[in-house]
C-alpha cells in the first residue's frame, strides 16, 4: 500500500489565499474512497487544539486536493500595539498547524460485496507542519511569503511586514507612534542609525529589550514617540537621546550579533509647521501587520443620531414641562473625515492599501488605537506646474462603536 502527501505550498503561507496539498493512495480506486485530513493548531505548538476532520474525494486524475486555509483563517487575528517598546512578541496574527492524513474506503470492489467502510490507520502518521499568517497576497502580486519576509538561503535580507517600500524614505513627525513587524528574520537587535540634515551619521543604537529566542514574530516600536528615550550611542560610547533635535532621518535594520538580517528602512523626520492638527491612522496591511500614516490637512468630526420614540397621552390637567413625545433611547455614531497633504507617488500607492484594508484605527497621542470603519475615500485632484496633476485624498470613517447615552 502506498500513501503519499505532496505539498503544493510552502511551510509558511498566507491564510487568506488557498494553498494546497496533493494526496494519492493505491486504495483510491476502491468503493466509497475518501481521503481524510485531521487539522490541529496552536499559538506555538501545532498540536494544541483539534480543529476537525475533513473528508475529500478522489479527483478524475486519481489524486485528492485539499486546502486547510478556510479552516485556519478562523484562528488568526490582528494584534495592534502602537506604543510598543522595542521588541514586543506578537503571537495571534499567525497560527501553527499540523495535518494528520488518512483515508476511508469500502474493502469490497463491488456494491454487492460491501463489507462496510473502514478507516486506514495512517491517520496517525506522517503529519504535515507549518504556519499560516493573517495575510493575503493580491492577484497581481503572487509573492512567495517565505522568500519575501524570512531570513533564509532564499532571502538573506528579507523585507519587514509593511507595504511601504524600503527603497523610499518614509516621512514621520515628532511624537508619533509606529510599529513595524518581522517574522522569522532570526534577529535579536534593532539597529537605529541616525543622521543630521547633511546626511552625516550622528548616532548608532542597538536595541534588544523584549527579545526572546523562542518568539518568531514581533511588533517593533520604531516611531519617533516609541524611540523617545536615551540609550547607549555606539559611536560615542555614551548614553544619549536616540532622536535629539538635530536628527533629520534614521535608518532601521534588523541584525543578529552584528550580521544584517533585513532590508533597511529610512524615516525622514518632518519638523515643518502645519496649519492643522494632524491625525494618525493605522490599518491592517496585506501581511497581517499594521501600517501608519499621518493626515496633515483638516479633520472634520460629525455625529449621526437615530431616535427611538414613543408618544404618551397628555391628560387635561397636564403641567407645563410634561412630555408627549419621548425618546426611549438614542443611537449615536461619531464620524471622522481626514485629508492628506499633496501626495507623492509612493504615498499614493501606499494609501491604496489603506483604502483596501478591512481594519482601521485612529492612533491618539497616548498610543491608544481606537477602531474605525472606513466608509469611503475620495481623491482630490489639483494642478501643478511640474506635472499634469497632483493628488490628495479624503478618507471618511465611522468609529466602530456606538456612544453610550441615557435611556428612558
Amino acid at each position: 500500500m502506498a500513501f503519499t502527501v505532496t505539498p503544493l505550498c510552502r511551510n509558511d503561507e498566507h491564510v487568506f489565499n488557498p494553498f494546497f496539498f496533493q494526496v494519492s493512495s493505491s486504495n483510491s480506486t476502491k468503493l466509497n474512497h475518501r481521503f481524510i485530513a485531521d487539522i490541529y493548531h496552536g499559538l506555538v505548538s501545532p498540536t494544541d487544539s483539534y480543529a476537525g476532520r475533513f473528508k475529500f474525494p478522489v479527483r478524475p486524475d486519481g489524486y485528492g486536493i485539499f486546502s486547510p486555509a478556510r479552516v485556519l483563517e478562523s484562528f488568526v487575528q490582528s494584534n495592534i500595539t502602537p506604543s510598543a517598546d522595542q521588541f514586543v512578541g506578537s503571537l495571534t496574527p499567525q497560527r501553527a498547524y499540523s495535518i494528520k492524513w488518512g483515508e476511508e474506503y469500502d474493502n469490497s470492489a463491488t456494491l454487492t460485496g460491501s463489507t462496510g467502510v473502514t478507516i486506514y490507520s495512517a491517520i496517525t502518521t506522517n503529519p504535515t507542519f507549518g504556519y499560516v499568517l493573517n495575510s493575503a497576497h493580491p492577484y497581481e502580486n503572487n509573492f512567495a511569503l517565505s522568500a519575501t519576509v524570512e531570513y533564509n538561503v532564499i532571502s538573506a535580507t528579507p523585507i519587514l511586514l509593511t507595504d511601504w517600500s524600503y527603497l523610499t524614505p518614509k516621512k514621520i513627525r515628532r511624537a508619533e507612534w509606529e510599529t513595524i513587524a518581522c517574522f522569522r528574520v532570526l534577529s535579536n537587535t534593532i539597529k537605529i542609525q541616525t543622521f543630521d540634515s547633511g546626511s552625516t551619521q550622528v548616532g548608532e543604537f542597538l536595541l534588544q529589550n523584549g527579545y526572546n529566542s523562542g518568539t518568531i514574530r514581533y511588533n517593533l516600536g520604531i516611531g519617533t514617540n516609541n524611540l523617545d528615550f536615551s540609550h547607549n550611542n555606539e559611536l560615542t560610547s555614551t548614553t544619549e537621546p536616540i532622536l535629539p533635535a538635530n536628527v533629520h532621518s534614521y535608518l532601521i535594520t534588523m541584525e543578529f550579533n552584528g550580521a544584517e538580517r533585513s532590508a533597511g528602512y529610512t524615516y525622514e523626520i518632518d519638523d515643518s509647521c502645519l496649519l492643522y492638527e494632524t491625525t494618525r491612522i493605522a490599518w491592517l496591511n496585506q501581511f497581517g501587520s499594521h501600517d501608519f500614516f499621518t493626515f496633515k490637512l483638516i479633520k472634520r468630526e460629525s455625529i449621526n443620531r437615530k431616535n427611538t420614540e414613543w408618544e404618551q397621552y397628555l391628560p387635561y390637567n397636564y403641567s407645563i414641562g410634561d412630555r408627549g413625545r419621548t425618546n426611549l433611547g438614542v443611537e449615536v455614531k461619531k464620524k471622522i473625515s481626514v485629508t492628506t497633504d499633496w501626495l507623492t507617488d509612493a504615498e499614493a500607492t501606499f494609501l491604496d492599501k489603506c483604502a483596501q484594508s478591512q481594519e482601521h484605527w485612529l492612533i491618539d497621542s497616548n498610543g491608544n488605537a481606537l477602531p474605525l470603519i472606513l466608509v469611503d475615500t475620495t481623491p482630490d485632484v489639483g494642478q501643478s506646474i511640474l506635472t499634469d496633476r497632483i493628488f490628495n485624498r479624503t478618507f471618511n470613517f465611522e468609529y466602530a462603536f456606538s456612544q453610550n447615552t441615557q435611556r428612558t
